[in-house]
């Protein structure tokens, strides 16, 4: 198994011992409220839904040179609903949300 694991990053690390080690696959979708009105996020996306979240990143990168998932999130969100709402202002929608 050390053999495997030579010359890879953290993640790639992570995932080959999941797989080798048959770790439990687990579901996670919540949104956990902080101490500053931020909101903490853990979700499972399948393999596609993650390459296409790593591709739409990199697709970001000059707006969101940092790489900040909570950026590349943000934009991509407000990117869909500026398309879909046309000129209705994001703040209406802001305004609608449930808040914390």
């Amino acid at each position: 198994m050390l053999d495997k694991l030579q010359h890879k990053n953290s993640f790639e690390t992570q995932a080959t011992l999941a797989k080798e080690l048959d770790f439990e696959v687990k579901l996670y979708d919540k949104a956990m409220p902080q101490k500053d009105d931020s909101v903490r996020l853990e979700v499972t996306l399948s393999a596609d839904q993650y390459s296409a979240l790593i591709f739409a990143k990199g697709l970001l990168s000059h707006v969101c040179p940092n790489g900040n998932w909570g950026e590349v999130i943000s934009e991509l969100a407000e990117r869909y609903t500026k398309q879909k709402l046309g000129r209705r202002s994001l703040e209406i929608v802001r305004d609608d949300a449930v808040t914390i």
